[in-house]
């Protein structure tokens, strides 16, 4: 099964309170990575260590490219009178374009979302 992570899960694992299942493909698109880049900057760490995080837990990254945008303005109109911040909807319009479930802490706020399959363990 192929499972984007959301920021908040992907800092679960980096601070071990997650395990990865071996049996699934985990992806991050670039604005998880930025969110939890800007933590590691923000404290001072090196990048490069989160970069071989990733390679070491076999991260793979997603490529955004237009058809992305299409779904998230769709889902920008249908959602304006309740609106999803921003970067979570670019997140869901990742999974979704690249029909993945997304692994998320905030099943909640995500759950509005059309067409989003959510995983659960």
């Amino acid at each position: 099964m192929k499972i984007q992570l959301d920021s908040d899960i992907l800092i679960n694992i980096i601070r071990r309170k997650i395990l990865l299942n071996n049996n699934h493909e985990y992806y991050i698109n670039p604005i998880v990575y930025g969110e939890v880049a800007y933590g590691f900057e923000n404290k001072g760490k090196d990048l490069s260590d989160f970069d071989k995080f990733l390679d070491s837990h076999h991260i793979r990254p997603i490529n955004m490219g237009f058809s992305i945008g299409k779904i998230y303005a769709q889902i920008k109109v249908k959602l304006k009178h309740s609106p999803v911040a921003d970067n979570d909807l670019l997140v869901a319009s990742s999974a979704i374009d690249f029909e993945m479930k997304l692994w998320t802490l905030n099943k909640k706020h995500f759950a509005r979302i059309p067409n989003l399959e959510l995983f659960n363990l």
